[in-house]
């Protein structure tokens, strides 16, 4: 599937120039969605009845961070009605077609925006709005800090002849292991082993687990750190069905 994001001045410098009524525009990269896509890359498609989502965006938690990482840049934060739209629309386009109700659904397009940290890796590697740079510097520096090389970067031409970047595609799989940065190690048909992880750095785990109780259920026990007189690192949290976990290095 597609992580898609936007860059809003490039989004807005488009066709969508005349219809961006977001003011000012948000300094970061906001989502799309998230597109399940077939193995040709197709996108998958409006796979069930539309659902009205009202009683899900009533979740005030959920509603104040779709704004803050989700919005549609052709409506005001303000006009809560056109922002509810443009999310319905695509997780009745896009969404209803994995596995994930609404909820997850977009707990998880906002988890990875976040751990997955577009604009800050570009920030990291110089590359800053308004300079012009090689689509090669974006691609290494994206996948310094996502992992992969399955990237797509959508761009279009201004009135000067310039291109701006539009918009970056992130190809993640099902577990979105990619994206953050894990590996997937097994699972097992059994309730108190539901799913094991491998992760190269420990101070990293608080986002895996962030993103793995998001989906199945648990929590964080302890931020992680060293043991005293120990060379060890540990992040210990609890499982979905009560059990008690550490990640260490």
């Amino acid at each position: 599937m597609y992580l898609v994001l936007t860059w809003p001045f490039g989004y807005c410098s488009g066709s969508q120039r005349g219809l961006c009524k977001m003011n000012p525009l948000p300094q970061d990269m906001t989502i799309h969605g998230i597109w399940p896509v077939d193995s040709a890359g197709n996108s998958i498609l409006s796979c069930h009845i539309p659902q009205d989502l009202t009683p899900v965006f009533n979740d005030k938690t959920l509603q104040d961070n779709l704004l803050d990482h989700w919005p549609s840049l052709t409506g005001l934060i303000s006009d809560i009605k056109s922002q509810r739209d443009f999310w319905s629309y695509e997780y009745n386009k896009h969404g209803n077609c994995q596995s994930k109700m609404a909820k997850d659904y977009f707990w998880a397009g906002i988890s990875l925006k976040q751990h997955s940290s577009i604009f800050q890796a570009l920030k990291d590697a110089n590359i800053t709005p308004g300079q012009h740079y090689k689509r090669a510097d974006f691609e290494k520096a994206i996948k310094a800090k996502v992992g992969t090389s399955d990237i797509c970067l959508r761009c279009l031409k201004n009135q000067n002849g310039d291109f701006l970047l539009k918009e970056i595609y992130l190809c993640i799989d099902a577990q979105a292991t990619k994206a953050l940065g894990i590996e997937l190690l097994r699972t097992i048909d059994r309730p108190e082993h539901k799913v094991a992880i491998g992760i190269d750095d420990v101070y990293k785990s608080p986002e895996v687990v962030n993103f793995v109780t998001q989906e199945l259920g648990g929590k964080i026990t302890r931020q992680p750190g060293p043991i005293p007189g120990l060379n060890i690192n540990i992040n210990p949290f609890l499982g979905p069905y009560g059990w008690k976990t550490v990640s260490f290095l």
